[in-house]
C-alpha cells in the first residue's frame, strides 16, 4: 500500500520534503523492547560542535534570580532557566535542547547506571535547571578554524539539577528503506539521524536504537498518511546487532 507523506526536517525548520514510502513487508519481525539500563556502546559520529566553554563541570553554587520556564522547544534565554529535551551525544559532553552539559555533571545528577556513565542516559528525556550565558563566537577573517563551537549559543555557567522525565525507549529490528526515510518497528527514522548515529547503516541491517517517539502532524495542505500524521523516532544512541 502506498502513502504520500510530508516530513518536516528537524535541522531545517520550515523546510518540508514530500516523500513516497512503502510499508516494509518485514515489519512484523521488528519489535519494541523495554528500556535498558545498561548500554553496550557509545554512539558513533558525535557532532563536533562544542568546546570547553560550552559545558559546566561544577555544581551550581546557589540559586540566582527567578526561574524562567522554557516551554517545549521554545528558544533559550540567558539567566536561570528550566528546560527539557532528549539527551544526545556531542563532542565534549551531552546536548539537551542545544545546551552542552559536561558528562561528569550528567552522571552526578542522574547516576552512572553501572559502568555506562553519561551514555546510559542518551535517548532519555531530561529536565535541566541551570544558569545560562549567551555566547557569541565568530572567528575573525584570516584566523585558523579551530575545532570548537562557533556562532551564537548558550553555555551553562551553573547547573542546579538534572532530573529524568522519561527513560529512553528501545526500538529494535531490521531497517527497511522507505523513500527518504527508514522504517523500523512501526516507526520512521530520518536518514540524518541514522547518518550520525550509524554512519554505514543500510537496509537489511539489524539495529537497536535508544530514543524518543514523536508524532509529526501534517499541515492541512500537505499530502500525508490517512491518519494525517507520521510516527517518527528520534535517536539518542544506536548500535548494530549481529
Amino acid at each position: 500500500m502506498r502513502y504520500a507523506a510530508c516530513v518536516m526536517n528537524r535541522r531545517s525548520l520550515g523546510a518540508c520534503t514530500c516523500i513516497l514510502f512503502v510499508a516494509a513487508s518485514g515489519c512484523g519481525r521488528d519489535r519494541v523492547s523495554a528500556p535498558m539500563a545498561e548500554p553496550s556502546a557509545r554512539a558513533a559520529g558525535r557532532h563536533a560542535t562544542s568546546n570547553a566553554s560550552a559545558s559546566a563541570s561544577a555544581e551550581a553554587p546557589g540559586k540566582g534570580g527567578p526561574l524562567q520556564e522554557i516551554a517545549g522547544d521554545g528558544p533559550l534565554v540567558e539567566g536561570r532557566v528550566a528546560f527539557e529535551g532528549m539527551a544526545r551525544p556531542v563532542k565534549g559532553g551531552v546536548s539537551v535542547h542545544g545546551v552542552t552539559l559536561d558528562e561528569g555533571v550528567v552522571t552526578r545528577h542522574l547516576g552512572a547506571q553501572g559502568k555506562g556513565g553519561a551514555d546510559a542516559h542518551l535517548g532519555a528525556r531530561v529536565r535541566v535547571v541551570a544558569t545560562l550565558e549567551k555566547v557569541e563566537s565568530h572567528p575573525k577573517p584570516g584566523e585558523p578554524v579551530m575545532q570548537m563551537r562557533t556562532g551564537t549559543f548558550f553555555a551553562p555557567r551553573a547547573v542546579e539539577s538534572i532530573t529524568l522525565v522519561k527513560p529512553a525507549e528501545v526500538l529494535e529490528g531490521t531497517l527497511a528503506r522507505s523513500k527518504g526515510l527508514f522504517a523500523i518497528g512501526g516507526r520512521m527514522v530520518t536518514s540524518d539521524d541514522l547518518e550520525w548515529s550509524l554512519r554505514d547503516a543500510k537496509p537489511g541491517d539489524r539495529v537497536r536504537l535508544w530514543g524518543q517517539p514523536r508524532t509529526y502532524v501534517c499541515p492541512p495542505q500537505a499530502q500525508c498518511l490517512i491518519e494525517g500524521s507520521i510516527p517518527l523516532f528520534d535517536i539518542g544512541r544506536a548500535e548494530k546487532l549481529p
